[in-house]
């Protein structure tokens, strides 16, 4: 992709029948440690566990450090006295897998454990995989490139795991609630919010920063903008705003 083209994760929304307007940016997210003092914790044990363990299957330990485009963008909107307003609560974004059961975390948590040591048996466990590393994204991200592909969930392969039939229906069925809360579920509520805050504040221009994989594929926040009337267009780097 040639500079021309690179994407910015910038789109202005506009609503022809309401005068308001806003511009919403993709970012990549920081760890959600921050907000971890506001929540259960002994409840949340099991949830980030089995985060923790995706993480290991995706690839993710050879960041030096964290992504803090996040709160950079937050600092700022303080030090200039922005109204900063959250999309989501900090309930919501510490209970995310909300359908699923006790039970079918901790088989999720088992399920993963065995699949990471299928892959230290094979030796594959710290085989870095270039394309779904977080170094990747980063590169991807600065140069413009990413794109809803490099946000599918792919589910955790079964092959060579000595599980049965049931078993693997159920991982399937978890694979399948994990993309509709974490992606699904959140993009329609978002969106809403989004709605909601510019009906209510026409004299306002909005700026919300959400991660940018929410910006891609179906059903996306911009998707659920579109349906609801807004005008979606993605700005390029050398748009005057």
């Amino acid at each position: 992709m040639n500079e021309g083209e690179r994407n910015t994760f910038l789109w202005s929304i506009r609503n022809p029948e309401k005068d308001s307007r806003g511009f919403l940016f993709g970012t990549i997210h920081v760890p959600y440690t921050e907000v971890w003092d506001h929540g259960n914790w002994d409840r949340k044990r099991p949830e980030w566990l089995l985060f923790i363990l995706y993480q290991l299957c995706e690839n993710l330990l050879d960041r030096p450090t964290s992504p803090m485009l996040d709160v950079f963008l937050a600092n700022k909107a303080y030090e200039e006295e922005k109204q900063i307003r959250a999309i989501e609560t900090t309930h919501e974004q510490c209970n995310p897998i909300v359908s699923l059961t006790q039970d079918e975390i901790i088989f999720a948590i088992n399920y993963t454990i065995s699949y990471l040591e299928h892959l230290h048996v094979t030796q594959r466990l710290f085989h870095i995989n270039t394309e779904r590393s977080v170094s990747a994204l980063v590169r991807e991200y600065r140069c413009g490139n990413l794109d809803d592909r490099y946000f599918e969930i792919n589910d955790i392969s079964t092959t060579n795991l000595q599980i049965g039939e049931k078993e693997k229906k159920l991982a399937a069925k978890i694979d399948r609630q994990l993309r509709d809360d974490i992606i699904v579920k959140r993009n329609e509520r978002m969106a809403n919010r989004l709605n909601q805050l510019l009906t209510d504040n026409p004299h306002l221009t909005v700026f919300s920063a959400i991660g940018t994989g929410h910006f891609f594929g179906n059903d996306s926040v911009l998707h659920h903008l579109k349906r609801m009337g807004y005008i979606v267009r993605s700005i390029g780097e050398n748009d005057v705003m």
